[in-house]
């Protein structure tokens, strides 16, 4: 069974019911279904014929899947492509007929009768945008049938979930999350970037979704991961909310094992530090750093009993 046939199979699964994707019972199922609508429409028609076909319900699963996978890239294409609509038309809200409009093609009935003469409802430019990002989605850049068999195929072998006998209140086994992410809205994703590689010893694991127009970024050092993305608002860290007390100004904490040693570390690449390595009143050592766009990170850990 091949990528396409996967995806497929989730996507004819939902013709009795009118191709609503609330019909497939698992989000997995909806994933690969809109995954497939993406991918057939895009390389057709262009983001705007997908959308216009599908609505905002598959673009919110396809999304979805492409960050679940691994497919950051081309993730950014389709929410670039569909932040460009949302400042012109409100797709969330659109009826079948009014999606139609958002192409710029004309559209003609089974009996070969238009019900669509060419022209997008959005501007010409924003039309012509969406065109060349589409263009770079059908390149490509992120592998999307070896992610999707990696990420998927293995739920797709898993037995059934069978009904439990247990007892009510029984606990099943948890299962495991490998870790979470602050997502920082920020300035400019360049410098932001540049700061974490630079002065903090991270590492640049993305930045997209093309070297002109860099809106999104992900950064990682050991376990800990940040994401960053600019939209054109002023970034609102946490201390701007706290009126100045300083009793709630973090952003992240950041789970370093010895803090001392990264504390040297950071001095000797001339970092700033917001606060000193220090133990504080709430049982941490560590110590606080400022970024470029003013987010505030405490780098550390809880005290050891019988010592720093």
């Amino acid at each position: 069974m091949d990528w396409n046939e996967i995806t497929n199979r989730a996507h004819v699964r939902t013709f009795p019911h009118e191709a609503r994707l609330s019909s497939l019972h698992e989000e997995w199922e909806r994933e690969l279904a809109a995954l497939w609508r993406l991918e057939a429409d895009v390389n057709n028609g262009a983001y705007l014929q997908f959308l216009g076909n599908w609505g905002y319900e598959s673009y919110v699963y396809a999304s979805q899947a492409l960050k679940k996978i691994g497919a950051w890239r081309m993730a950014a294409l389709v929410d670039r492509c569909q932040e460009l609509v949302d400042k012109h038309f409100d797709s969330q809200a659109a009826s079948p007929d009014q999606l139609m409009l958002l192409s710029p093609n004309a559209k003609m009935d089974v009996h070969g009768k238009m019900i669509k003469k060419a022209g997008s409802i959005l501007p010409k430019p924003v039309v012509a945008r969406i065109y060349e990002m589409s263009y770079e989605f059908m390149n490509y850049p992120d592998n999307i049938a070896e992610l999707g068999m990696r990420f998927y195929l293995p739920i797709l072998r898993s037995p059934p979930a069978k009904a439990s006998h247990k007892p009510q209140g029984h606990p099943m086994t948890p299962v495991t999350i490998a870790g979470i992410a602050p997502f920082f809205i920020v300035r400019d994703v360049p410098k932001a970037l540049a700061f974490y590689r630079d002065r903090l010893g991270f590492e640049i694991t993305f930045q997209g979704p093309e070297p002109g127009d860099i809106f999104f970024g992900i950064v990682r050092r050991g376990g800990a991961m940040i994401l960053f993305k600019s939209v054109g608002v002023e970034p609102v860290p946490n201390y701007t909310r706290d009126i100045k007390q300083g009793i709630a100004r973090w952003d992240a904490f950041v789970s370093v094992p010895d803090p001392d040693a990264l504390a040297a570390e950071f001095a000797a690449r001339q970092v700033e530090f917001f606060a000193p390595l220090m133990d504080t009143d709430d049982g941490l050592r560590g110590f606080e750093v400022k970024d470029t766009d003013g987010y505030l990170l405490f780098f550390g850990r809880p005290k050891d009993k019988d010592g720093p």
